[in-house]
């Protein structure tokens, strides 16, 4: 569609205007974030409300919890979080020879063991 000279684009008083603070209800000349905001601590006691009804669904409970973690916490990171542990707190992983010990106490036959035996069977088939 044309704007009244012949070419195409922007037409004068077309699209949203440019009052800042996003949009003020003409009734009470407040923000509707500010009208909102009014109802937080209400909106929170029934998202709680709702998250602990053994009632509800938990598809239900589970999208209320969600959105009070997110309200206190913001969104989840996609960074990796780092854990930096002292060296004398990571726990030393058993040796060899304390494995087979385990292995051999719960009396079951180590792989080891067992492959040789297949083998010893295979060869002797042959």
């Amino acid at each position: 569609m044309t704007s009244g000279n012949g070419h195409g684009g922007r037409r004068r008083g077309a699209g949203r205007s440019r009052r800042g603070g996003g949009h003020r209800s003409n009734l009470l000349g407040t923000s509707s974030a500010s009208l909102a905001r009014k109802y937080t601590e209400e909106a929170v006691r029934t998202v709680v409300a709702i998250m602990r009804d053994e009632h509800r669904s938990a598809s239900a409970r589970v999208n209320a919890a969600r959105k009070l973690l997110y309200r206190g916490y913001g969104p989840p990171s996609n960074h990796p979080i780092e854990v930096l542990i002292p060296p004398s707190q990571i726990p030393e992983l058993p040796t060899q020879e304390e494995i087979m010990a385990e292995i051999k106490r719960r009396g079951l036959l180590p792989i080891i063991e067992r492959i040789a035996e297949e083998e010893k069977l295979e060869g002797s088939a042959r």
